[in-house]
């Protein structure tokens, strides 16, 4: 059910200004761990999707489905394929 939430949101987000990867993942060996992928253009753009935005695609029922607080790991993405040249 959280999967499910989770692609909706990302569905949600296709065109959200600065959202570059938005990515739902299921973990191989722990079947209740989903993890998201993200990749925001910049910090703006993604405190902007977390406002109002994502209320229009179904965060809060995310938030609902969640055992605990979310997990937040900051990486700083260097390149690669799916990703836009710096």
């Amino acid at each position: 059910m959280l999967a499910g939430t989770l692609l909706r949101v990302a569905e949600g987000l296709r065109t959200a200004p600065g959202c570059e990867l938005y990515v739902v993942n299921l973990s191989a060996d722990e079947p209740d761990t989903v993890w998201v992928t993200e990749v925001w253009s910049d910090e703006d753009a993604s405190d902007r999707a977390l406002s109002a935005d994502l209320a229009e695609v179904g965060i809060g029922q995310v938030i609902e489905l969640l055992a605990g607080p979310p997990e937040l790991v900051d990486l700083t993405p260097l390149g690669g394929p799916g990703l836009p040249a710096p």
